[in-house]
């Protein structure tokens, strides 16, 4: 929304092409990292209990290189195909996320 609402009427489509897939493989990366870090909570959880990690039909080495990948495809998109600031804000986002929330408050959290 705030891509269109920026566009002023006249989109770059090659632009927005570039930022949605850029910031969808960076969340997607982030959310790979989370499932690997989670994995001793999820097999306790009845909703993430036959996550694939933890049913062991994806090695743990396998979903880090293949969150790496999509980090690094997200953010050279982000970086050459929409700008460094679009870059660093994914950054400073996949940072809270992994960082922050998967790796500290979810396991010092009292919920």
């Amino acid at each position: 929304g705030g891509f269109l609402l920026a566009s002023k009427g006249s989109i770059d489509y090659p632009l927005f092409i570039y930022t949605l897939v850029g910031v969808s493989l960076v969340v997607a990366s982030g959310c790979v990292f989370n499932n690997y870090i989670d994995r001793d909570i999820d097999r306790k959880m009845e909703r993430t209990k036959n996550r694939v990690l933890v049913k062991g039909l994806i090695s743990p080495a396998v979903s880090l290189v293949y969150a790496t990948l999509l980090g690094i495809a997200g953010f050279m998109l982000l970086w050459f195909g929409a700008n460094p600031l679009a870059c660093w804000l994914g950054v400073m986002g996949f940072v809270v996320y992994v960082g922050v929330f998967s790796l500290y408050m979810k396991r010092h959290s009292v919920y």
